[in-house]
């Protein structure tokens, strides 16, 4: 059965790492407000050399939208080599959004400080 592990930090966000086409990786956080599939700063995009599609309008929690770069990433998931959306951001924020967990499950242990992420 395909799964990915992390850890839940010390700020209590659930932290996993993606792999990248090129074999690189990176640690996300585990963001359940964001419908897209990944969310990563500019300069991790430039390091990869993933190419920038166009700007498209992102929507937030406050109801506000602000058009960003997207990109386009090729990663291994859950046993799997998907290609999916990037959204550019500025700041540091390195999110892995909903979008990677449909189809499968989400197990957060608090007390133990894991998270595991499996298809059946």
């Amino acid at each position: 059965m395909p799964r990915e592990i992390g850890s839940v930090n010390s700020s209590r966000e659930c932290c996993l790492v993606i792999r990248f086409e090129n074999g690189e990786t990176h640690e996300c956080i585990l963001d359940t407000g964001f419908n897209g599939a990944l969310f990563l700063p500019r300069g991790l995009v430039e390091q990869l050399g993933l190419p920038i599609l166009g700007r498209e309008a992102v929507g937030w929690v406050n109801e506000s939208e602000e058009d960003m770069d997207i990109s386009l990433a090729r990663i291994e998931w859950l046993g799997a080599h998907r290609e999916v959306e990037v959204i550019v951001g500025e700041g540091d924020d390195a999110l892995i959004g909903t979008e990677l967990l449909d189809g499968a499950r989400v197990l957060l242990d608090f007390v133990a400080r894991t998270i595991s992420i499996e298809t059946s």
